[in-house]
């Protein structure tokens, strides 16, 4: 789960210098694909996977040779799709571990990561059926929104940190945020805490019992006292 978190940070970064890269989209589901293999353990989870992320890269693949306003809009239908189907698989390894160690702390993180896509992919939906949605957009050449405003306005949104730069502007929209921010606070506040407290209390657990382990065991380095010496 670690390699998971830092790719999705990684593409996230590389998504602002390589907007609509074949390579970047190639990268983007395989690492879901992977997040799918390693949460899911089952082939029912990978089939799934791959009915989602083999249609996602042949719609970019199309998109980007094309000019089809219809592939666009099944690229971005079937990106929501995959990271949604992503985040609930990644999100059910996390709440079913039956033990919470530092992989299921940074499986947690990523579903928030997973969380912030997911919501990106949505609103540049809602904006691409209803232009003017979201103010202050910047626009590609071709006229479509550009996906790194929707990713920073979604990561604005599910942290709450309202910087108001970019806004919706009718109802669908702003029940997305209104959603999204109230998932993000309850996520970080009751999951998330809950995660790493108990992570915490189990590794006070283990170090109070290796304190305990250390004290009972023998001394094998204190020389031997004579028999006739002894009290």
């Amino acid at each position: 789960m670690l390699v998971l978190l830092v790719s999705l940070l990684l593409f996230i970064v590389l998504s602002t210098f390589f907007d609509r890269s074949l390579v970047l989209a190639l990268l983007f589901t395989l690492i879901l694909l992977s997040a799918v293999s390693a949460a899911s353990g089952s082939r029912n989870g990978m089939i799934g996977a791959w009915l989602l992320g083999l249609p996602f890269l042949a719609s970019i693949w199309i998109s980007l040779g094309t000019a089809s306003p219809v592939a666009g809009w099944a690229t971005i239908i079937l990106g929501a799709l995959l990271l949604s189907y992503t985040t609930g698989i990644v999100l059910r390894h996390v709440m079913w571990a039956r033990d919470v160690d530092a992989e299921v702390l940074f499986g947690a993180a990523a579903v928030y990561l997973l969380i912030g896509l997911t919501f990106a992919m949505l609103c540049l939906l809602v904006e691409l059926a209803a232009p003017g949605s979201f103010t202050n957009l910047t626009f590609l050449a071709d006229g479509k929104p550009d996906i790194d405003a929707m990713i920073y306005y979604s990561f604005v949104t599910l942290a709450t940190l309202g910087y108001g730069d970019i806004t919706p502007t009718w109802d669908v929209p702003r029940t997305l945020a209104v959603i999204e921010a109230v998932l993000g606070v309850f996520y970080t506040t009751i999951l998330v805490g809950r995660l790493v407290s108990v992570y915490t209390a189990r590794a006070m657990i283990k170090y109070q019992d290796d304190l305990i382990e250390a004290e009972d065991a023998p001394d094998t380095h204190s020389p031997d006292v004579p028999r006739g010496e002894e009290a």
